[in-house]
């Protein structure tokens, strides 16, 4: 886009307010619109070898907590194995008519198994004499061989190799040798018998365990998403409700922007992610040992931010998103009251009293919102406190039959209830 581009002019205009996307800080804002999404092909997530992630992070100013790590252990062997479950597709099949049936291949999680097992079933389907037919048999049992007591091989190189990625480790201190990853997925035939296809096992072990070392080095596009979320929730992001997604406004409450600069710091991490994932994602084939695959990924990986210009009905837009979040915000609250005093137990007086601690930490997060967003931010937000008139009934009708035995609970509890929302509510 131009500087031209970039001038005055508002960029956007819809029931989100006056959106611009001002670069030089000319016009005045209330705060940021962001809308983040990130692709995934039909064999999962893209993914970024982890080093280069931290690189780039590092080159922007971003700590760790901008780079999530590998998956690793148990997590990361599941993930593996997503590659052996394979769709429809028509093989060469002793048995079959013309020599040939639609065969799929399925993961079936075994419970109750301390190893993760899984059983792997071909289905396959066609004709035999010219009668239709079906044939389901477990072909294979794959479980997780964890590696030295408690599995401190993986723990130890997976820590290891993160801090190495941020320069973390001491003087002589090295990643330990890898080699253990091999030995991670143990398959053997269902049954216990002998091997009858070789080819089709040592293709399935071998793309299994490809992704595995692959998946134990990359961070994926799920991980990245989730960061993200964490991420503009530290900024006291706003879920947009006029639109489904991953959108979400960013109020300037004290009109410095001051997140503005790990905001922008964060969407040219995503824009260097989706420059070096390109939307294809290449795996093994799981039916040759020879034979890649490469799917084109779906949707789009992108982060844009937009800037709410400061006029009335910016300000009557984000009023309504106000409302409908601190009225969220103040359900919750009351709803964890609630379990709270449903779960009172006079025999653990202490727990109840961490308890109670916990949820004025609520109360103080709740009453600062509705005083920085509600009051401040835009002016005041109408609460309508007859939303939670049941569960505050219910809370008092909980209490009463505790008077007498539990004082000090009871005084506790009516003081959580005590919620200040006088400059933003309306009469019940």
């Amino acid at each position: 886009m131009s500087d031209e581009d970039n001038e005055e002019t508002p960029v956007g205009e819809s029931n989100e307010g006056y959106l611009t996307d001002d670069t030089h800080g000319i016009i005045p804002l209330k705060g940021h619109m962001v809308f983040y999404s990130f692709r995934e092909s039909t064999y999962g997530p893209e993914e970024v070898d982890y080093h280069d992630l931290v690189n780039k992070a590092r080159e922007l100013g971003l700590d760790s907590s901008f780079a999530p790590a590998p998956l690793s252990g148990p997590i990361a062997y599941k993930a593996a194995l997503r590659t052996l479950s394979l769709p429809e597709a028509t093989v060469n099949a002793v048995g079959w008519d013309n020599g040939k049936c639609i065969e799929k291949w399925t993961l079936e999680r075994i419970k109750g198994s301390k190893n993760h097992t899984y059983a792997i079933w071909r289905c396959r389907q066609g004709t035999k004499n010219g009668v239709e037919d079906t044939e389901h048999t477990r072909q294979y049992r794959v479980s997780y061989v964890r590696q030295g007591e408690d599995d401190v091989l993986m723990r130890t190189w997976h820590d290891a190799y993160v801090r190495e990625a941020w320069g973390e480790l001491s003087e002589g201190e090295s990643v330990p040798d890898a080699d253990f990853i091999n030995n991670i997925i143990r398959m053997t035939p269902w049954d216990g018998g002998a091997i009858t296809n070789s080819e089709s096992f040592a293709a399935k072990w071998q793309a299994a365990n490809e992704r595995l070392t692959a998946i134990l080095h990359r961070t994926n596009g799920r991980s990245m998403r989730d960061m993200v979320k964490r991420r503009i929730f530290d900024m006291c992001a706003i879920p947009f409700r006029g639109a489904k997604g991953a959108v979400y406004v960013i109020p300037d409450k004290d009109g410095t922007a001051s997140y503005l600069g790990t905001l922008d710091g964060l969407t040219d991490l995503i824009e260097w992610w989706q420059e070096n994932t390109g939307g294809t994602v290449t795996i093994s084939s799981r039916r040759s040992a020879t034979a890649t695959y490469s799917r084109r990924a779906s949707g789009r990986t992108e982060m844009r931010r937009l800037g709410y210009i400061d006029d009335p009905r910016t300000i009557e837009y984000l009023r309504r998103d106000i409302t409908v979040q601190l009225q969220g915000e103040m359900a919750n609250y009351y709803d964890d009251i609630s379990k709270a005093v449903e779960r009172f137990d006079p025999e653990d007086a202490r727990m109840f009293e961490r308890t109670v601690k916990q949820l004025n930490q609520k109360k103080r997060l709740l009453q600062r919102n509705m005083q920085e967003l509600g009051v401040e931010f835009v002016g005041g937000v109408n609460l309508n406190k007859s939303e939670t008139r049941p569960v505050r009934n219910h809370i008092s009708n909980r209490l009463a039959a505790l008077h007498g035995s539990n004082e000090q609970i009871v005084s506790s509890v009516q003081e959580l209830m005590d919620v200040d929302t006088s400059e933003n509510s309306e009469e019940e």
